[in-house]
């Protein structure tokens, strides 16, 4: 969320913890009488304010709940101060909501596994770990030794299946910041 700089423009991806959310009733015009919601998305690195107008909500109010962790598509917005002068306040107005277990699933295309200054007998349990979620995305080692590193990727078969089950088991094996997941 911290790179989202004044100025910027256009659709993005961000992913977060919704913390809070205020559900309003539209009082007139074509959306008269349905739902729509302000939201915040906070990450590490800080926060920002979503808006959801009636049709997204419609679509996905069960992924918008307070402390559920999600990946949402949208625009920005800036707010106005006034008719004729724009804020410096950056909204994000929700086009798409998925869940962070679901995102994980669909969206990366390759998992990078960051392997730095690991025995063998550590690498030879994170093989054995990683033959129990094989599939279809791509996936690249980064051994790391001795200051000196290499990417390497596995042969198909050894492709994984992403999922929070295998990155919990990864961090716990290898510890924090040693996955990436690129989409």
């Amino acid at each position: 969320i911290r790179a989202i700089r004044p100025g910027t423009s256009g659709t993005m991806w961000l992913g977060g913890l919704i913390s809070s959310k205020r559900d309003i009733t539209v009082k007139n015009g074509k959306f008269q009488g349905k739902k729509m919601a302000h939201l915040t998305l906070e990450d590490t690195s800080g926060s920002c304010k979503l808006v959801c107008f009636p049709d997204a909500f419609q679509k996905y109010q069960g992924n918008l709940e307070i402390d559920k962790i999600v990946l949402i598509r949208g625009s920005t917005n800036r707010k106005k101060k006034d008719e004729d002068e724009v804020s410096d306040e950056l909204e994000i107005i929700i086009e798409d909501v998925m869940p962070i277990e679901e995102a994980i699933q669909k969206l990366p295309h390759t998992i990078i596994l960051r392997i730095v200054n690991k025995t063998p007998v550590v690498v030879e349990k994170l093989f054995q770990m990683c033959c129990n979620y094989r599939g279809g995305c791509r996936t690249l080692l980064e051994v790391h030794v001795n200051g000196h590193y290499a990417q390497i990727e596995v042969a198909e078969k050894y492709n994984l299946h992403p999922s929070i089950k295998l990155f919990e088991e990864v961090e716990n094996l290898l510890g924090g910041d040693t996955i990436r997941c690129l989409a």
